[in-house]
């Protein structure tokens, strides 16, 4: 009986043992892992004007400043380390604008060690951080922290996403219980207490991407219970209001679960907590039917001249200048300036006393924002849409101008005494020509002919003289023998007179010679002798 009455009294104690153990087992607390960066969402963003990483395990973000550069030094220099402002923090996600012009940017997250299946007011913070400072000396103090709660009561969020509008203004959160908008201005939180993206259907949130106008939204839809397929793939367009926080869906599309996927035979199942293999990545690209961008601009001034007098006369105006920018297109709203000079042209007077001609003309130079007045067609297609583009030209004239005096080098006096001068020394220049002509070249010109021609009748008088020296004694020695003969005999009389015609001959060539060379008739008298001797 009283073994009986042990058993009774033992078997309720295990019962209320055991079910402590379960419900010990199923109550847990939000511990993420925070060496791991892909959990929970993205970590990091960056923009053309700031980048940020949330570093969970040091409890600090990491902040830097454009322009962004490899040198380590400079990085330095333009970067901060921001801690939490909550050692219990754990972020989320980060979102930037895409377009924003402030170095700022939004954060969400939660809080953890608190109980993930308890419902519990303060539970999900948001937070923006914007910099004041000066961006020439980076001072890591003048990083402003806003941050606000979720205060309505919600269980631990395993899906939290969130993404801001191209000017980084608001910022938008979706989860599976509820959606909020948060404007940085006014540090103002608005919270929608339902899984607005899909009301009738569980939704588990992934991936967000907004354009200011329309959003696209990515995750995973709960099917029935008997089916095989426990999630399937949504993705999601709407918009949102970011007074209520209230999204409005537009249209959805599920991705094909069919035999012709890869996605086949997967079920999905596990959807519903925090797993790399479920991650999605999603971004807007909006193609807008029978829109016509505009890739450049042509803006000139033209107007026809006009004499205001015969000495002021106001020249034809034309000119023009085309703005376009490689690979991008003319923005919605395009500032041009237009700076117009003077350029007047004073041309003085030829002679003294008349009149001055004026003419005159308007310079334009155009000064044009680049990165203002010119887009990206992603650009293009994020901005707010317009039916126009507004095209605002400035056109104003510049303090000073320009004048270009012409003067005459010379007056009429001045020209014709130059004149006179250059004629009078054109004419002794011919005077010295004729003059170095008659004294220093002709005459070198005529001894050089002479002492050619010298030099010629030198060697000819040379020949002739040796042939007359050797001619003589010959006649002489046949004269001799010729009147030994005659005075014996009296023979050979033609012989004698054949001699004496020879010397007549050689006498008469010697005559001409003499005649044709006067400088010679020193030396010719000795050969006459000699031949008269003969």
């Amino acid at each position: 009986m009283l073994f009986v009455l042990s058993e009774m009294f033992i078997l309720p104690q295990l019962l209320l043992i055991l079910v402590l153990v379960i419900c010990f087992l199923s109550a847990s607390d939000f511990s993420p892992n925070v060496n791991d960066y892909n959990a929970y969402g993205l970590k990091i963003a960056a923009n053309n004007l700031i980048l940020v990483e949330a570093q969970n395990d040091l409890d600090w973000f990491n902040i830097q400043l454009a322009p962004y550069t490899d040198d380590v030094t400079k990085n330095d220099e333009r970067g901060c380390f921001l801690g939490y402002n909550d050692s219990s923090w754990y972020v989320y996600t980060i979102a930037l604008g895409k377009n924003q012009s402030t170095y700022s940017f939004f954060f969400v997250g939660e809080m953890i060690g608190l109980d993930e299946d308890e419902k519990l007011p303060n539970r999900t913070f948001v937070g923006f951080i914007n910099y004041n400072g000066s961006l020439d000396a980076i001072d890591c103090d003048d990083f402003i922290l806003a941050k606000t709660y979720v205060t309505g009561a919600f269980t631990h969020q395993e899906q939290l996403v969130m993404t801001t509008d191209p000017l980084g203004s608001v910022a938008y959160g979706f989860s599976d219980l509820f959606t909020f908008s948060y404007t940085a201005s006014t540090n103002n939180l608005t919270v929608q207490q339902n899984n607005s993206p899909s009301p009738s259907t569980p939704f588990l949130p992934y991936a967000v991407d907004y354009d200011g106008s329309h959003g696209i939204i990515a995750g995973f839809l709960k099917n029935d219970q008997n089916s095989r397929i426990k999630y399937n793939t949504t993705v999601i367009l709407f918009t949102i209001d970011a007074s209520t926080a209230a999204v409005t869906p537009i249209t959805s599309w599920r991705y094909p679960m069919n035999g012709t996927t890869w996605q086949a035979g997967q079920t999905n199942a596990g959807a519903d907590k925090n797993d790399p293999k479920f991650d999605i990545l999603i971004t807007v690209q909006f193609t807008l039917p029978n829109s016509y961008t505009i890739g450049g601009v042509r803006i000139g001034l033209s107007a026809p001249g006009k004499n205001k007098s015969s000495t002021a006369i106001l020249q034809d105006l034309g000119f023009s200048q085309t703005f376009n920018q490689s690979g991008g297109i003319l923005g919605q709203d395009v500032r041009i300036t237009l700076q117009l000079t003077k350029v007047i042209n004073n041309t003085n007077p030829l002679i003294t006393g008349d009149d001055e001609a004026l003419s005159g003309i308007w310079i334009g130079s155009f000064l044009v924002n680049y990165d203002e007045s010119f887009m990206t067609n992603t650009s293009y297609l994020n901005a707010p849409p317009k039916t126009s583009t507004n095209l605002t030209l400035t056109i104003s004239e510049t303090p000073y101008y320009i004048l270009n005096e012409q003067s005459p080098i010379a007056r009429l006096p001045e020209i014709i005494y130059h004149d006179f001068l250059y004629i009078t020394m054109i004419i002794g220049m011919f005077v010295l020509i004729f003059v170095i002509a008659e004294v220093m070249i002709l005459p070198c010109v005529s001894w050089l002919i002479r002492k050619c021609r010298r030099n010629a009748d030198d060697k000819y008088r040379t020949d002739s003289s040796h042939q007359s020296v050797a001619d003589p004694d010959d006649a002489y020695s046949s004269i001799y023998d010729s009147n030994r003969q005659q005075s014996s005999k009296h023979k050979h009389n033609s012989a004698v007179v054949n001699n004496v015609t020879s010397l007549q001959r050689q006498q008469y060539t010697l005559n001409q010679y003499a005649n044709r060379i006067e400088d010679d008739s020193q030396q010719l008298p000795t050969m006459w002798n000699r031949q008269a001797y003969l």
